[in-house]
This record gives structure tokens, C-alpha cells and sequence, in this order.
């Protein structure tokens, strides 16, 4: 079936190769940015700002579903308070906008920040490996603002049941499918560690999982983990205790490059298992 589909932060490090991925499997994509891309064979950038976006309920109607991509991936170049308002009023205008307009599917990018295990001040998991059921439990801006995204896009669920939804718990996106997360040192695999256990997602297998969920039997709301099903290199129980000062109980018996993000439900509910192992995954 072809659809078209908007596509919010689309000249971004995730939104372009979401464009390419949809178009290659036949789909209509309208990408909407604060700045225009410079691919001349993809659609042209409707640039707008998210937060004052007038015109983006006339941009939705006819669509089938939006991608919403365009919130701030970290806080390291804005000040928390302007990322957070970016982040979470772009996400309630792309979610107003799509019920006025009746688009019937949004897909939201979060990100396993918004478990607040990770980032400037964490707290250790209260299990492994990490699943959707975990609660949220954010201590700072950038993961309160992909909770309360979350949030936001499944009040819109409630309000409509005409609309279903998921959000994309991503975690560290690697910036082509020939680079994962760097372990090359102790220290390295330890910040990484703190970053997002050890865990990545090929670009092309992240933009892959978007265009699942656009196309999926689904009803509701529903939050899922994106994750390759393997670290981007082994992880030791000495590693937990130096990242959390405690090893988190395990609720089944890991290997040690077996993802300490659990990836199953996406597997189970979009048929997404990333495709690309940590050493397919690595520089040539």
C-alpha cells in the first residue's frame, strides 16, 4: 500500500535516511524542517518552525501518517530550558495538527533516555535487561522531554481512538550502517556504557523500524525499545558496578553480548529485528 506520509526533522541525521527508506519502498513523503536538505532527488524541504506552525494542519490533511523526528536529539548546544520547550510543544502542535487534519498514524521518536538511566543524572535500572515496562523515571531536561513527548502523543490516542501511535525508544543511532558506538579502550566501553549500555541501531535499521510502524496492524499507543540484538562489544557485571555503583538484578540470564536493552517487543509487534550485527556494523 502506498501512503504518504509527513516527515518532521527530515533534513536531520535520522529524517533523511527515513526519506530515502520510504521512497524507495514507494511511499509519498512531505518533509517538513527548520532547514532545507541539499538532496536534489528527494522532495523539497517545507521549512517551518514546529512551534509556530500555522500552516501544518493544511500540510497533514490527506496524509496517511507522520513521522515526527524533529525534536532536539540532546540538550549539549541549547540551554535545557529552550531544548525542553522545543521538544515538547513541537510535539503536541505535530499531534494537534494530525488529529485536526485526521492523519490515523503518528510515529514519535523518543529514545531510551526517557527511562532517565542514562545522561547527566542517572539512576541505575531497576532491572536488566531494560524493557518498555520499565518505569520512567527522568531527572533532567532532555529525558523529561521525551517522556512527556510520549506522554503527549498517547493523550491524543485517548482522545481519538481513530488515531494509533507508537514511540520510538531509540538508542544511540550509529551515523552510518559502517560505524557502531567506538569500545576500542576500557574507557571508552565505560562512557558508552553510561550512554546506553552498550547497545546501538544502524542508521538504515532505525529509519527501517520507522517505516514499520507506519505500515503495522495496530490500535493504541505502544512504546518500543529500538535496538540491534547484539552490544557493540561485551559487557561485564565490573562495568555496571563502575557505571551505577551496583549491578541491577537481571531477570534472565544474559550473555555477554547480549543486548542490556531488551529488543523483543518490537520484533514481536513490527517485525523489526535490526539486521546489521555489531561487526557488520563496524568500519571497513
Amino acid at each position: 500500500m502506498t501512503m504518504r506520509i509527513v516527515v518532521t526533522g527530515s533534513s536531520g541525521k535520522l529524517g533523511m535516511p527515513v526519506l530515502r527508506d520510504l521512497i524507495q519502498h514507494g511511499h509519498q513523503v512531505v518533509p517538513i524542517d527548520v532547514r532545507a536538505h541539499d538532496d536534489p532527488a528527494l522532495p523539497p524541504t517545507l521549512v517551518m518552525d514546529l512551534k509556530t506552525a500555522g500552516q501544518l494542519v493544511r500540510v497533514m490533511e490527506g496524509a496517511d501518517a507522520v513521522c515526527h523526528l524533529a525534536n532536539y536529539p540532546y540538550f549539549g548546544r541549547v540551554e535545557p530550558t529552550e531544548g525542553y520547550a522545543n521538544n515538547v510543544c513541537a510535539t503536541f502542535n505535530v499531534c494537534h495538527a494530525a488529529w485536526q487534519a485526521g492523519v490515523r498514524r503518528i510515529v514519535n521518536a523518543s529514545s531510551i533516555q526517557a527511562y532517565g538511566c542514562f545522561g547527566n543524572y542517572p539512576h541505575p535500572p531497576l532491572y536488566l535487561p531494560l524493557d518498555e515496562d520499565h518505569p520512567l523515571l527522568p531527572r533532567d531536561a532532555y529525558p523529561l522531554s521525551k517522556a512527556e513527548s510520549e506522554f503527549i502523543v498517547a493523550s491524543f490516542v485517548r482522545r481519538d481512538p481513530r488515531i494509533s501511535a507508537f514511540s520510538l525508544r531509540f538508542t544511540a543511532i550509529a551515523a552510518t550502517d559502517r560505524h557502531r558506538p567506538k569500545t576500542d579502550n576500557p574507557a571508552r566501553r565505560v562512557a558508552n556504557m553510561a550512554g546506553s549500555l552498550l547497545t546501538f541501531v544502524p542508521v538504515s535499521e532505525a529509519a527501517r523500524a520507522v517505516r514499520l510502524c507506519c505500515l503495522a496492524e495496530h490500535s493504541g499507543h505502544a512504546a518500543l525499545n529500538i535496538v540491534a540484538p547484539q552490544s557493540a562489544s561485551p559487557w561485564t557485571p565490573q562495568m555496571l558496578q563502575q557505571t551505577y555503583n551496583c549491578v541491577p538484578p537481571f531477570r534472565r540470564p544474559l550473555g555477554p553480548t547480549d543486548p542490556l536493552i531488551a529488543c523483543e517487543r518490537a520484533r514481536d509487534m513490527i517485525g523489526f529485528v535490526s539486521r546489521l550485527s555489531a561487526e557488520q556494523a563496524a568500519p571497513r
